[in-house]
């Protein structure tokens, strides 16, 4: 047919994939769809071949929702957009399904570092399990140079990642696209809050998504519960569903668990202040933070190179780990507090879908249609 748009093909998680990244797949469709012809490819969904397509769109994580992108793109080169460079957990949870000799070169990667023989991979988890001294999850073997190496281009949210994969991989293509959020329509939202008891004029903080192990909510918590001096206006909300057990029966910490899409963005437009760490961190971006940078909210975050392009939010607070983090994160939220709530500054662009679908279809040999 004249005319007819070019197939892109997008392997990753996706419809009732329980995934942020199913999440960003579904938003970015109305915007690719303006000049492909979009078919999305999950685990799910029926196999198809990546060279069908005209190009391909690879998005690769650190679960087995992911396996598609991982099987597509050893297949074809193609544009590999990694939401974690360290992506072991991968590996692990498909190993049934990653090809031997993959296996044994990672195999051999992991027992230089650690000294750990395993015939397989989950013969490694079941070592590290009875040692109790290696997180197998957090080693950084290089694992990512199986998609770096064999990408046509290697796409990452955070700059401090882009520069680490261009040192460790100098001939290899490597891009920063800064995360892609939707703007917020309004100033935000303090009375929303009053829905769950919250007295109007409460400085909020939040924490938001999953609550896993990296994420160290227990240190926020801990810093809450010694924050000896909070004034009885401040409220912590913990938003995300539980994946680790956490004591949240503190004082002012109120807990939502698990919320739909809609009323997670109306409590991430409603709070005064995020709290978005990661200790270890594989490589990941905050979704959540990269929102409250995008619309100039105060943030405090980890001092780690995954969360370097939010320092160009006035409100960022960078905290380090260590022995000292409970009392640098105290002395940073006490900060916020006294800093008092930020204006509405409007939306930081280089944050937007638009940004994302340009650069996005640059690197895909597109230019879109204005």
């Amino acid at each position: 047919m004249i005319g007819a748009k070019p197939t892109l093909g997008v392997y990753g998680p996706y419809g009732r994939d329980k995934s942020g990244v199913a999440h960003y797949i579904s938003d970015s469709i109305k915007y690719l769809g303006n000049e492909y012809r979009v078919t999305v490819i999950s685990n799910s969904s029926r196999w198809v071949d990546p060279y069908s397509f005209n190009a391909t769109l690879y998005h690769l994580g650190n679960n087995r929702m992911h396996h598609s992108a991982f099987k597509a793109a050893r297949l074809r080169p193609g544009i590999a957009l990694i939401h974690e460079y360290l992506h072991l957990d991968y590996y692990y949870q498909a190993h049934d399904l990653v090809p031997a000799s993959l296996q044994v070169d990672i195999l051999t990667s992991l027992k230089a570092a650690t000294g750990v023989h395993a015939a397989t991979l989950g013969e490694f988890l079941d070592r590290c399990a009875q040692s109790g001294t290696t997180d197998p999850y957090a080693i950084d073997v290089g694992v990512e140079k199986h998609i770096v190496h064999t990408s046509a281009m290697s796409v990452v949210h955070s700059q401090g990642v882009a520069d680490m994969l261009k040192a460790r991989y100098p001939a290899a293509a490597v891009e920063m696209i800064p995360f892609p959020v939707e703007p917020w329509p309004t100033e935000p939202d303090q009375g929303h809050l009053r829905h769950y008891g919250i007295p109007e004029g409460t400085f909020t903080f939040g924490t938001f998504g999953f609550i896993g192990e990296y994420k160290q909510v227990p240190w926020i918590l801990t810093a809450w519960r010694q924050w000896h001096d909070r004034p009885s206006d401040t409220r912590l909300l913990l938003v995300g569903e539980r994946q680790i057990d956490v004591d949240a029966d503190a004082e002012g910490v109120i807990e939502f668990g698990y919320v739909d899409d809609a009323e997670f963005t109306r409590l991430l437009a409603s709070v005064d202040c995020g709290i978005q760490l990661r200790e270890p961190s594989l490589g990941e971006t905050s979704g959540p933070a990269a929102s409250l940078t995008a619309h100039g909210r105060p943030l405090i975050v980890s001092d780690i190179p995954e969360m370097r392009l939010l320092g160009g939010g006035a409100r960022t607070m960078f905290v380090e780990s260590g022995d000292r983090v409970i009392e640098n994160l105290i002395a940073a939220i006490r900060s916020q507090y006294k800093l008092g709530r930020a204006s509405h500054n409007g939306f930081d662009t280089r944050f937007s879908w638009d940004g994302w679908t340009a650069a996005i279809l640059k690197l895909l040999g597109r230019k879109p249609i204005r």
